[in-house]
């Protein structure tokens, strides 16, 4: 949990009470379910967390892609708890005024909202041959990030050029648009960037134009704002619409996340492209008014580019929405989001921008259970059909609420006869873009992962582009498989004919450790040695967003280091309690994945002997920081309850090791010996753990696994060696020797 909760109890005296970015904002998609579909409900609940029946708030809906008897055109909505439900406005790429649809938005609810059968939001059969693939952003009312605003013109004598309107977002608005409910009318936009006598038209592209105190004669305040009703926009009798975001450099703004002193939401100007905006974090949805061209929406769910600073490995692109055109997804901006900011590969000329922040440390809800960040699977892979992973619905039907991973683990086709298991990992920092056309079926090659790096071996992504579609990330709600019937519906899944799910492997066995980023147990960071973030050599601090000093650090290049012969693209392990107790030096390796040697070692930080602190670490200038080189980093936290990381001393073979200061019952063991040279061992759950005999893998060794021994027993506390672990020929209970272990609950 979160070192700092709150101890004070609601409604005391002096409560004032923490608010996340998690509780305000989320970005969910799902393929539709409404018109023509024999399901039932055929409405769509999407749920998010996000209280719009209390607060209040706008949903802004984007069809991605759109297949069936509907035409190709893919629409985008706004609907909001101002204007109540079955009304929208439709669509944003036009100029049309607000409208009444029986079918649209049934409810705004205390944890989302659900979506009516309309076929220009919620269009299909629920499934993949004839439905739309949807995109939505939930924005909740809040102050110090969003609020809505209505009000009413009346005849052209009362016209008032000084007129003031009051908001309560409590701090400056830094963003807003301006739409007329009653009759046609454009999506005037204010950015804070341009100031009062500019103003763009979303609908038609984000070109700003000039217009004299367009937005009234004195500038935005803390409690209102102005228009001029001389300027463009007036129409008389009408009633407008006014969605507003933050100026997230206000004072006021930062009250946000554990300490209240935090943004998450910010607007700038880029200017150029090959640029990295720094804004301080790392945002997970962000909007680009291209100047003179149109609205660009981009999140971390459907993908960003995997090009995070200038020379990285590009080719990946981010998946990029147009609200102002009727245009699906596609895949062709070099958009990286990054743990500063982003990186804007692919746009030249000015840029106006709104980010919204990612529940990063300071401003996201603290992990309170291993549900929310852990999730195991273990499957067969189906001939001709998806690999569902039920990180949404399990094989039960019961909602689990994992949602989508950041990060696995992977072992497919273990114990096969005719086939050699190797551990594998993807993420989505590696991995790059989404979908070009929604993933809106089986023959759509976007949409999944398509890089993986073994880790057993020393293979990295520029020699290896996996072809094959691997896993899907961008899919947070359940959808309908018509191939497996409709109780098989899932969030993130691996498609026919990828990555071992083909015919030559069906019915083939696979097992999967799936992770999210959260603060206190996860985080992962992709940069480029030498470069905008890991400067190393005491020169500068790398930010991370674990929230806490990390306990255990994986590192790998993907490039091809050559500088440092064979070990330049091994996978290298930190451990700092493998520092603390004087196995090697703290700025040290402790050991490699991919090989069971233990003598050779590299700098991995600076030379501080402290490791990496509680938001910031100095990289050495050496193996992990080699110039010019890319590579992912991920960290992981000793979190009560959650994940265990430490040393045990082995007592000989045939004596019993105890190791009790875990504070759980794992579900994933993997232990290293880290004193003389020795495997990676792996027990899980899911293959079996138990008090008899239980199957273990070899992390770095192509083996099938072995399943008729009984080295280690799980405890309610942790876990034991048994009396029949070896020792010396096999390395898990050498006498005086030290062991590390990984335990995940």
């Amino acid at each position: 949990m979160d070192p700092i909760t709150q101890k004070l109890v609601p409604g005391a005296a002096g409560f004032i009470p923490n608010h996340y970015v998690d509780e305000v904002f989320s970005v969910d998609t799902w393929f539709g379910q409404g018109t023509g579909t024999s399901l039932t409900p055929r409405d769509k609940k999407i749920t998010n967390g996000i209280d719009m029946a209390r607060h209040g708030g706008m949903v802004w809906s984007m069809q991605r892609a759109v297949t069936g008897v509907h035409g190709s055109d893919c629409y985008k909505t706004i609907s909001d708890t101002d204007i109540g439900v079955q009304k929208r406005f439709f669509a944003t790429s036009s100029d049309g005024a607000m409208g009444t649809q029986a079918d649209a938005m049934q409810s705004f609810d205390s944890d989302g909202w659900t979506m009516g059968t309309n076929m220009f939001m919620n269009e299909g059969m629920n499934d993949n041959s004839n439905s739309s693939s949807n995109l939505a952003y939930t924005f909740r009312k809040q102050p110090g990030f969003f609020d809505m605003v209505t009000f009413t013109t009346g005849d052209v004598g009362g016209k008032n050029n000084y007129r003031r309107i009051n908001h309560s977002l409590e701090c400056k608005p830094g963003f807003w648009i301006m739409k007329n409910q009653t009759n046609n009318g454009d999506y005037y936009v204010y950015h804070k960037v341009q100031g009062r006598s500019q103003y763009a038209k979303m609908n038609e592209g984000g070109a700003f134009s000039g217009d004299s105190d367009f937005w009234g004669y004195t500038d935005p305040t803390t409690t209102d704002f102005g228009v001029n009703e001389s300027a463009p926009w007036w129409s008389a009798n009408s009633t407008y619409s006014v969605w507003m975001w933050a100026d997230g450099d206000d004072a006021d703004a930062k009250l946000f996340g554990k300490d209240k002193d935090s943004e998450i939401v910010k607007q700038v100007v880029v200017n150029g492209q090959n640029v990295l905006t720094d804004i301080g974090w790392e945002p997970q949805m962000i909007l680009v008014l291209k100047d003179g061209g149109d609205s660009h929406w981009f999140d971390y769910l459907r993908g960003f580019g995997g090009e995070t600073e200038f020379g990285m490995t590009s080719g990946f692109y981010a998946a990029d929405l147009t609200s102002n055109t009727y245009q699906h997804e596609n895949v062709n901006q070099a958009i990286g989001a990054n743990v500063k900011g982003w990186f804007n590969g692919t746009f030249s000329g000015q840029q106006y921008c709104l980010a919204i922040r990612r529940p990063d440390a300071k401003v996201g809800r603290w992990v309170g259970s291993k549900n929310e960040c852990i999730h195991l699977y273990q499957g067969q892979s189906p001939e001709a059909h998806t690999f569902d992973l039920h990180t949404f619905i399990d094989s039960s039907g019961n909602q689990t609420g994992f949602g989508v991973q950041d990060m696995e683990f992977s072992m497919r086709r273990y114990d096969s006869g005719s086939y050699n298991p190797t551990f594998m990992t993807t993420n989505r920092l590696m991995s790059g873009s989404s979908n070009g056309q929604g993933g809106r079926d089986t023959g759509v090659s976007y949409g999944y992962s398509r890089w993986y790096l073994g880790m057993n071996e020393d293979s990295y992504i520029m020699a290896n582009p996996v072809q094959l579609r691997n896993i899907r990330y961008d899919l947070n709600s359940e959808m309908y498989d018509p191939t497996q019937g409709a109780s098989n519906t899932y969030g993130s899944y691996i498609p026919q004919y990828s990555f071992g799910n083909d015919s030559s492997f069906k019915n083939t066995d696979s097992v999967f450790y799936m992770f999210k980023r959260k603060s206190g147990f996860f985080d992962m960071i992709k940069y480029r040695g030498v470069g905008a973030f890991a400067h190393g050599g005491g020169i500068d601090d790398t930010p991370h967003a674990l929230g806490v000093k990390p306990d255990l650090a994986i590192i790998k290049t993907l490039d091809n280091q050559t500088a440092y012969g064979s070990y330049g693209n091994w996978w290298a392990v930190w451990s700092r309690a493998a520092g603390d107790a004087g196995v090697h030096d703290m700025d040290f390796n402790t050991a490699w994945i991919n090989n069971s040697i233990i003598g050779t070692r590299y700098r991995m930080w600076d030379s501080s002997g402290l490791g990496p602190g509680a938001e910031t670490f100095r990289l050495g200038m050496n193996w992990s920081n080699y110039s010019g080189m890319n590579y992912i980093m991920y960290l992981f936290a000793n979190c009560e309850g959650v994940f265990h990381t430490g040393l045990y001393t082995g007592a000989g073979e045939g004596t019993p090791v105890d190791v009790t200061e875990i504070g759980f019952s794992p579900r994933v063991i993997m232990l290293r010996n880290i004193s003389s040279t020795g495997a990676w061992w792996v027990w899980d759950s899911k293959r079996g753990f138990s008090s008899d005999n239980d199957p273990y893998l070899r992390w770095n060794a192509p083996a099938r696994q072995v399943s008729d021994t009984d080295y280690v027993d799980p405890l309610p506390n942790g876990f034991q060696l048994t009396n029949t672990a070896p020792g010396v020929n096999m390395k898990l209970n050498v006498s005086g020797e030290k062991v590390l272990y990984l335990a995940f609950a």
